[in-house]
């Protein structure tokens, strides 16, 4: 049975935001959720539901989407899909494309695109130009966000001309908003008004269950007129937005237009009514969780608090800006974006080839023509090679002794690589210390080349040992030598006397930015991701602390999750000079015996598979390590965390380094 709980949909959470004929509707669905047991009746169920509560609660729309999913994937088949199965196709489609456009206002840009060129394929197989309108619309957002807006533009315009060519008008209001937002951020203020008036004129053919698109052509327009120094007309429109996104219960457009106005009242000093309007709007983009709008907002209320002279909330809200625009443009997310269209343009690429196969096979006394010529073509080409013979023979003994150069000095390359890999091996803590304190353990460690950027350490002091489980920036030789430096400045830390695991990472903290003089500005701003946890020994008590890598506990009553802070250790977090200081919160828990306690860094989850192309889930991930847990020793666990890894992985390239370790507790 699929349905659960905490997976169906509570009206009560928003009630104030939904009117009385969305109430009945999920009264409905909740109510054929129950009772049916066609998964075609219950996915479309579940869909509707989440398309309900996506303006008004997007975690809940998620949850009701990833369980649509769910039933869809079990029921269907990829690579034999034929059209008795389109309609849960369309569903599962329509729910993939959805969840595309969370992950992408949550900053994963990674899932937003493996799930929108997913549901892209899905739509293309269908022939669903509406559908595919709409993915071009969510990929070329996330260009957007990582300020590539020839690509936006690029996919935008596509969105729009099957818009058109449908007369889909919510749909073609839609495209053009997104156009105007490309000219706006281009500086072409003029073309970005023309496309926002003629969506203004085109939505009051629009019903009133679509308005979401109304509200942010208003705050674009109110932008666009701000832009120009027309206020008079700007402060109309912006006020439109906010009006009608509160009837509504939006936040997208009200956040933009509380924005406008903030910066309107900045413009003529009206300080205090500019910070009221800038944290209304910093508020609203944090409620929805947008990483862009929260960036905009944030580095608006850094400039109005400094103007005011409250530098220190001014450098907060500062550093919450770079953060946002970090998360969104970092070469990571390009990178993927790059590889993900480039697939999906191989695949549509092969499905043409195949139809265009019975065409061939029409042609082919005409192809046999055409070989006969291609025939000659090659007798002439071979005369014309040997005339160019004796100039490749003369070449010959250079490029042999060029070859040779060549092979020697890759062979010092490598030599010099598994000599740096035998170095960053002899950091690794012995095997034989972990028999001596516990009762059990696994260490899955898999880097992406021959050194690599993940490490574990385990260190004992007295009755308390100290696990150490980090991740640094980068793969490679770039990875290997901040995992080397990191492991030893580590090592001189815990040396030092400290043993509670907040301290551990502010101190690495301060050492990376000294070694690595980032305070200075330098170009090299690396660091890590780590979860450390010191264990008493005798006592069971055990301490965490982390920098966006957590930890998770496994009980005989299930598993606890301890989270981590989300900032991570080194890098420049400097203003004038001034370093800002990061605290790592110390989460306090009793280990039991028999308790299982597992670190593992991101190569694990984030490894795209598992037949669909995704990435991995850590719900996924933590079930995966669950059930290694179950064999009977070390080795066995960890063959069986390889085993599903590379299951998971198939055909695919691997992303980065592997580290997963556990340990079962045994008082001493």
């Amino acid at each position: 049975m699929y349905l659960t709980t905490a997976l169906l949909a509570t009206p009560e959470l928003v009630a104030g935001q939904l009117n009385t004929r969305q109430l009945r509707e999920i009264d409905s669905l909740n109510l054929l959720i129950r009772s049916t047991k066609d998964p075609v009746e219950k996915v479309e169920a579940y869909a509707n539901l989440g398309e309900i509560y996506y303006v008004f609660d997007m975690d809940t729309a998620a949850s009701l989407m990833f369980t649509a999913n769910k039933i869809a994937i079990d029921a269907l088949s990829f690579c034999e899909l034929d059209r008795k199965k389109e309609p849960m196709a369309r569903f599962l489609s329509s729910s993939l494309s959805n969840l595309g456009w969370y992950y992408m206002n949550k900053g994963k840009i990674a899932m937003a695109l493996a799930h929108n060129f997913k549901s892209l394929e899905i739509h293309e197989y269908l022939r669903n130009d509406r559908g595919k309108a709409y993915c071009y619309q969510n990929i070329g957002e996330i260009y957007e966000m990582q300020g590539d807006d020839k690509s936006a533009m690029r996919f935008f315009r596509m969105a729009n001309e099957i818009h058109t060519n449908l007369r889909y008008i919510s749909g073609m209001t839609g495209s053009l908003d997104l156009m105007a937002e490309v000219w706006l951020q281009r500086g072409e203020v003029d073309s970005a008004l023309r496309l926002l008036l003629l969506a203004e004129d085109l939505s009051n053919d629009i019903k009133q269950v679509e308005l979401y698109n109304l509200e942010e052509i208003y705050a674009n327009i109110g932008t666009a007129y701000l832009t120009k120094g027309d206020t008079a007309r700007s402060i109309v429109y912006n006020f439109k937005a906010l009006e009608l996104g509160r009837s509504i219960g939006s936040k997208s457009g009200l956040s933009d237009a509380l924005r406008n106005l903030s910066r309107i009242d900045l413009a003529r000093n009206n300080l205090e009514s500019a910070r009221q309007y800038a944290e209304e709007s910093y508020d609203a983009a944090m409620e929805l969780g947008f990483p862009d709008r929260i960036k905009k907002a944030s580095h608006l209320l850094s400039r109005i608090e400094a103007r005011l002279g409250n530098y220190k909330k001014a450098l907060k809200a500062y550093q919450s800006f770079n953060l946002m625009r970090d998360s969104l443009r970092n070469n990571f997310n390009q990178r993927i974006s790059l590889q993900l269209e480039q697939k999906f343009k191989y695949e549509q690429d092969k499905l043409l080839k195949t139809k265009q196969y019975d065409r061939e096979m029409e042609l082919e006394s005409l192809e046999q023509r055409r070989l006969r010529v291609v025939s000659w073509m090659g007798l002439a080409t071979l005369l014309a090679a040997l005339l160019i013979a004796w100039s490749i023979l003369r070449r010959y003994n250079v490029i042999r002794k060029q070859k040779k150069t060549i092979g020697a000095q890759n062979q010092q390359i490598l030599k010099g690589l598994e000599y740096s890999r035998e170095i960053q091996h002899a950091l690794l803590p012995p095997v034989n210390q972990f028999e001596k304190h516990f009762s059990s353990h696994f260490v899955f460690f898999e880097p992406l080349e021959t050194v690599g950027g993940d490490f574990y350490s385990v260190r004992v002091i007295g009755d308390i040992v100290v696990i150490v489980c980090a991740d640094c920036t980068g793969h490679g030789v770039r990875g290997g030598l901040m995992s080397t430096m990191s492991s030893l400045l580590l090592d001189k830390t815990i040396h030092s006397g400290r043993t509670d695991p907040g301290e551990i990472l502010a101190r690495l903290n301060h050492e990376i930015i000294r070694a690595l003089h980032q305070h200075e500005g330098r170009s090299i701003q690396d660091g890590m991701e780590m979860a450390v946890c010191t264990l008493n020994l005798k006592t069971g008590k055990m301490k965490f602390a982390g920098a966006r890598n957590g930890m998770v506990i496994f009980r005989a009553g299930g598993a606890e999750r301890l989270k981590p802070a989300m900032f991570p250790v080194g890098g420049e977090f400097m203003k004038k000079g001034i370093e800002i200081e990061r605290r790592f919160e110390v989460i306090n828990t009793q280990l039991q015996p028999g308790d299982w306690f597992c670190m593992y860094t991101d190569g694990y989850a984030e490894q795209i598979g598992g037949g669909n192309n995704l990435p991995m889930t850590y719900k996924q991930t933590e079930d995966l390590i669950a059930a290694a847990l179950s064999m009977e020793n070390p080795t066995q666990i960890r063959l069986k965390l390889a085993g599903q890894f590379a299951e998971w992985q198939g055909e695919n390239q691997r992303v980065d380094d592997v580290c997963v370790i556990g340990f079962r507790f045994k008082p001493a």
